[in-house]
C-alpha cells in the first residue's frame, strides 16, 4: 500500500464488502420503499362501508387526476368543481364522500378540490355549499395564509420581501398535473434519511474505532503511511460510502415511484405539494434539490459518527451517540418565537433530512440577498466537515506521538 489511491480502495473495501454494510443496506432500502407500497394493501372504509380495495381506489383517483392534465385551475375549471361537489347532499352523521353523488359527480374533481382547501384553508362544507368560485377569491386566500404562516415563522422584513419577490416569479393561476410519483417520493422522503442515518451509525461506528479494539491501531501508527494518509484514506472512503448510500438509495426511491406512478408531475409547480411555498420550482427540481440535500447531510453525518469513533475508541459508544442524536432529532422540536435556535437545530444533519426544514422560509443572510436552507447548509457543512477532518487530524497525528 505505497500510494495513496491503494489505501483508499483498501479502506473503501473494508466499509462497503463488509456483509454487516450490505444487510443494512438492504434493510433501509427495504423499509424506506414499503411506504409506496403500504397503501395497496387492505380496504378503504367510509362510514364503516367498504368502498374497495385501497389499490383500487387509489388507481381510481390517479385516473381522475390524469383526465385534469394541464387544466388551468381558473374561474372555468372552479365553477365545474363547485357545481359538482354541490350535487352532493348533506346528511347529517355521513362523511360526503361516502354518498353517491361524489363518486358520480364530485370525485372527478377530488384532486382540485383538495388542492383549493388546502391552499385557502377552507372547509369542505364551504367549498361545496357556499363558496362562489372564484379564481381571485382563491390566490387571494393563499396569499393571506402565506403571510401567516410567514408570521408565525417570525421572519424579519427583508425575508418577508425575498419571499414576495419569490412568489411574483411564479407562475398563476396554476396549471394542474397528476403529480402523484412526486407527492409519494415526499412521502417517503423523511423515513428514508433516518433509515440512513441510523444505517451510518451502525456501518461507520467501528471505521476507527475497531483498530483500536484489536490493537492494531499502534502497529498501523508506526507505518509509513500510518501517519497522514492512512486517516485521510479512511475519512474519504466514510465518505464516499455515506455519499454514494444516499445517492444510490435516491435513485432506487426515483425508480420505484416512477415505476408504480409513472412520469407525470415533473412540470408541476412545487406548491401542488406545499400550498405555502413561495419557491419558483416544480416538483422535480424540488426532488432533486432534496436527494442532493440527502447525499450532503449524509456525508457530513458520516464524519461526524467517524470523528466519535476515533475519539472514543469503541464502535458502541460512538454508535449510541449517534444514534441519540437521531432518536432527539425524531422526538424534540424548537419552538417557533426562538429563531435562532430554532433554525440552528433545523440545519444538523440529522434533523436536515426533514423535508420542510430544506425548504424553509427561514433563510441566511448573503453577500446582498437573502440565502434558503438548500443553498446555505451545504456551504456550512463544506466548513463543519473540514474543522472536523481537521480535528480528527490532530487526535490521529497525537495518538502516533504517544505510540512511539
Amino acid at each position: 500500500m505505497s500510494n495513496f489511491g491503494t489505501i483508499y480502495k483498501y479502506e473503501l473495501r473494508k466499509i462497503a464488502g463488509k456483509k454487516l454494510f450490505i444487510i443494512c443496506f438492504i434493510l433501509c432500502t427495504v423499509i424506506s420503499l414499503s411506504g409506496f407500497y403500504l397503501r395497496y394493501m387492505g380496504n378503504v372504509y367510509i362510514d364503516g362501508v367498504v368502498m374497495g380495495s385501497n389499490a383500487e381506489y387509489h388507481k381510481q383517483d390517479i385516473e381522475f387526476a390524469k383526465a385534469l392534465d394541464s387544466r388551468v385551475i381558473n374561474d372555468e375549471l372552479l365553477a365545474e368543481m363547485t357545481e359538482a361537489y354541490s350535487k352532493v347532499p348533506y346528511v347529517e352523521d355521513r362523511h360526503y364522500s361516502g354518498m353517491d353523488e361524489y363518486q358520480k359527480y364530485a370525485r372527478p374533481y377530488s384532486a382540485i378540490f383538495n388542492f383549493v382547501r388546502q391552499c385557502s384553508n377552507f372547509s369542505a362544507s364551504y367549498l361545496m355549499y357556499k363558496w362562489q368560485p372564484s379564481e381571485e377569491s382563491l390566490y387571494s386566500a393563499r396569499s393571506d395564509m402565506i403571510e401567516q404562516s410567514w408570521n408565525n415563522l417570525f421572519l424579519s422584513e427583508s425575508e418577508k420581501q425575498f419571499w414576495r419577490e419569490k412568489e411574483a416569479q411564479i407562475q398563476k393561476p396554476f396549471t394542474f398535473y397528476e403529480y402523484t410519483a412526486y407527492d409519494e417520493m415526499f412521502g417517503v422522503y423523511e423515513t428514508a434519511a433516518i433509515m440512513l442515518l441510523v444505517m451510518l451509525s451502525i456501518t461507520l461506528a467501528g471505521v476507527f474505532a475497531n483498530e483500536s479494539s484489536r490493537r492494531t491501531d499502534r502497529i498501523i501508527l508506526c507505518t509509513k503511511n500510518g501517519r497522514t494518509k492512512l486517516y485521510l484514506a479512511k475519512m474519504l472512503a466514510g465518505m464516499t460510502v455515506c455519499a454514494g448510500s444516499a445517492l444510490l438509495l435516491s435513485v432506487l426511491i426515483w425508480a420505484s415511484a416512477t415505476a408504480l406512478y409513472g412520469f407525470s408531475g415533473a412540470n408541476a409547480a412545487f406548491q401542488f405539494i406545499f400550498q405555502y411555498s413561495s419557491l419558483p420550482i416544480n416538483c422535480l427540481q424540488a426532488v432533486l434539490i432534496s436527494f442532493a440535500m440527502l447525499v450532503v447531510s449524509a456525508a457530513v453525518f458520516g464524519v461526524m459518527v467517524m470523528l466519535l469513533s476515533l475519539v472514543t475508541r469503541s464502535s458502541i459508544a460512538s454508535m449510541a451517540i449517534s444514534m441519540a442524536f437521531i432518536i432527539t432529532a425524531m422526538f424534540v422540536s424548537i419552538p417557533d418565537e426562538f429563531r435562532t435556535l430554532c433554525q440552528l437545530w433545523e440545519s444538523l444533519p440529522w434533523t436536515f433530512n426533514a423535508v420542510w426544514s430544506v425548504f424553509s422560509e427561514r433563510t441566511f443572510p448573503g453577500l446582498g440577498t437573502r440565502l434558503t436552507p438548500y443553498q446555505a447548509v451545504p456551504m456550512i457543512y463544506l466548513v463543519v466537515g473540514a474543522i472536523i477532518c481537521a480535528v480528527g487530524g490532530i487526535v490521529w497525528r497525537k495518538r502516533q506521538t504517544v505510540s512511539r
